[in-house]
This record gives structure tokens, sequence and C-alpha cells, in this order.
């Protein structure tokens, strides 16, 4: 069964790489990130060794953890961006509006 998820890590990962890596710099991220999901899930497998128990298992939710919260700092400060540049055009709209209704 570890196959099948080894299997779906990664073709997750080449359809955000092919198909959305021109949107945004995160499916990069994303895409390096299922990768190594499969990858995992693979050793899980392969390996004698239980990848989804004890301080392997820690080292998983660390690297999602790190992952996460990459992907929530790149989200706030696009969303700063964005909220900046709308307010800098809304100022832009009151000035020309105002200039116009003065003349």
């Amino acid at each position: 069964m570890n196959y099948l998820y080894s299997g779906i890590w990664f073709v997750v990962a080449v359809l955000l790489y092919v198909r959305f890596r021109k949107e945004s710099k995160t499916v990069y991220l994303l895409s390096g990130y299922f990768t190594f999901m499969g990858f995992w899930w693979l050793a899980d497998e392969i390996f004698p060794v239980d990848l989804l128990k004890g301080t392997y298992a820690w080292i998983l939710r660390g690297v999602s953890f790190v992952l996460v919260l990459c992907l929530l700092l790149i989200y706030l400060r696009g969303k700063s961006k964005k909220s900046t540049s709308q307010e800098s055009e809304t100022d832009e709209k009151t000035t020309v509006t105002q200039e116009s209704s003065e003349k």
C-alpha cells in the first residue's frame, strides 16, 4: 500500500511542477516537499526500519512544520504586498478625483 502512497506523492509533485510552475514560486517548494514525501514513503516500504514511528516520525514532522511555516510566511508577505499595492491604487484614484473636482 505504501507504494501507492509514494506514487501519489510523486504524481502530485510532477503535476504541480509541470502545470503551475509559472504561477508562483511556492510551487517549487511544494513540489520539492511532495517529492521528499514520495521518497520517504518509498523508503518506508523498502527498508526494514519503520520511518513513520519514533525518531524518524519526528524528523518527518519537523520537516513538515518548517514547510508550513515557510509557506505561511510567503503567503503573509504576498498578502501584505497586495494590500499595500491596493492602498496605493486607491490613493491615486482619490487624488485624481479630487483634482478633477477642483477644476
